[in-house]
């Protein structure tokens, strides 16, 4: 096995981690390297005897464990078993395993009898505060560590099961401290507020219209009114028939309400992803994205992924599109070609906010984007990781004017208390100011 070398943070963490007698979640911004943390408790627990199982969200981070595990310890002595993403349970049994990688859906359905030496390492570890994930705690593990880029939700699953199973937040990084310690890049942000056309406007505010109507009658109705995180998990239950855990009557009328809401919502998000004004801006931008270190955009819908590529090729920008739509193994060719430099940019509706790895690039440009902080913290890891030359990674967001996007109407709010300290530079242009955006993001 592979004696691994960690930053001092890492090593502050696992300290931590251990003095609250192994239990503990480590909160550390995207970028950063928390896993390399899990990898060392890997690599000092196996000696010992202790069986590891590693809590993933998703078959595509399963399969990135996995990569990454065969690096570190010696597949000869401990095996590697996987749960989920199409592996038989019953093979899973037959090993009677050392390490396992089990996707959360999977985990929740299964006994796992890891016996009295067994370690849980939970990464992403906020999904599982959703009640269907929470019977994939289990309390068979002694020794247990929650890794996350941010350790909130918008209901109650940190307080109810979160909380209860990892005890506290033994360790947390902030942008700040992450850049004391020189473990991610400076970065500066540039905001672009764009124009809706005269029919998109309209567009709008009849969606925006209906959702207010919509959102009065289920708040009448009892439905959390704020946060909106809470409202929209409240709304996005009864959808499914449920009311705060009870199971609600086909004919209840806060069904159909809930569903008119959610999509006259989509409507409205839809709108501004593809809003016209948006895609001339990207346009516009073709010079700095070809001057870039790879470029990766983020948008919010398949449509509007491809819509920003179909620019880039007009303007003689090699870009493709990743999405959840195609095989593992298409995706992985795309994001070897970015790595190697071959394409210059890729284009994703949502697929790489979280627990990929993506080929390090110096520039992020969203497309779209919500009041969502860990996504905007997700997005932003995909480029503030350090880079060879010392450079700046640079964040570009588009946003629609007047609407739920707009800074000046609170968009962002919290994303951007935790980084208006340490971003070396935060600018809000207009749609016209291309030449002072132009200067601003090449200079270093």
């Amino acid at each position: 096995m592979k004696n691994l070398e960690l930053y001092k943070w890492q090593e502050e963490a696992l300290q931590a981690w251990k003095d609250n007698n192994y239990q503990g979640v480590i909160e550390a911004v995207t970028g950063s390297g928390k896993t390399r943390v899990a990898h060392r408790a890997i690599l000092t627990h196996l000696p010992l005897g202790y069986k590891i199982c590693i809590l993933v969200p998703s078959v595509d981070l399963q399969r990135q464990w996995y990569d990454d595990l065969k690096k570190i310890i010696c597949v000869y002595e401990y095996d590697i078993t996987l749960l989920g993403g199409g592996s038989d349970w019953s093979s899973v049994i037959a090993h009677n395993w050392r390490v396992l990688i089990a996707v959360v859906k999977s985990a929740s359905n299964r006994e796992l009898f890891p016996g009295k030496k067994a370690l849980l390492i939970a990464d992403e570890c906020h999904h599982y505060g959703a009640p269907a994930f929470q019977a994939a705690l289990k309390e068979d593990f002694s020794r247990r560590l929650g890794l996350t880029a941010t350790y909130e939700r918008s209901d109650d699953g940190l307080e109810r099961f979160l909380n209860p199973y990892f005890t506290k937040v033994c360790y947390q990084l902030n942008y700040e401290k992450a850049l004391q310690e020189g473990v991610i890049a400076h970065f500066k942000l540039a905001f672009i507020r764009v124009s809706l056309s005269e029919d998109e406007r309209y567009g709008y505010k009849l969606s925006e219209d209906q959702c207010k109507i919509y959102k009065t009658e289920l708040v009448k109705r009892g439905v959390t009114e704020e946060p909106f995180g809470i409202f929209m998990k409240e709304v996005a239950k009864l959808c499914n028939g449920f009311f705060r855990n009870t199971r609600l009557s086909k004919t209840d009328e806060r069904i159909g309400l809930a569903k008119s809401y959610l999509h006259f919502f989509a409507e409205k998000r839809a709108l501004l992803a593809n809003a016209s004004q948006k895609f001339r801006i990207l346009s516009r931008l073709s010079s700095i994205i070809k001057e870039a270190d790879r470029t990766i955009l983020f948008s919010q819908t398949k449509e509007s992924a491809q819509k920003a590529v179909a620019v880039l090729k007009n303007n003689s920008i090699n870009a493709n599109v990743i999405n959840s739509d195609m095989n593992k193994w298409e995706r992985k060719e795309i994001l070897a070609d970015f790595e190697e430099g071959d394409t210059e940019a890729v284009a994703a509706p949502i697929l790489l906010d979280e627990g990929i790895n993506v080929p390090s690039a110096d520039l992020a440009i969203i497309l779209s984007s919500n009041r969502n902080k860990r996504q905007m913290i997700q997005r932003m890891g995909r480029v503030i990781r350090i880079k060879e030359d010392g450079r700046l990674a640079r964040i570009v967001i588009l946003v629609a004017e007047n609407t739920f996007e707009d800074p000046e109407l609170g968009a962002h709010e919290a994303f951007l208390e935790d980084i208006i300290e340490v971003a070396d530079d935060i600018q809000y242009f207009d749609e016209d100011d291309i030449q002072k955006i132009t200067e601003y993001l090449n200079t270093y």
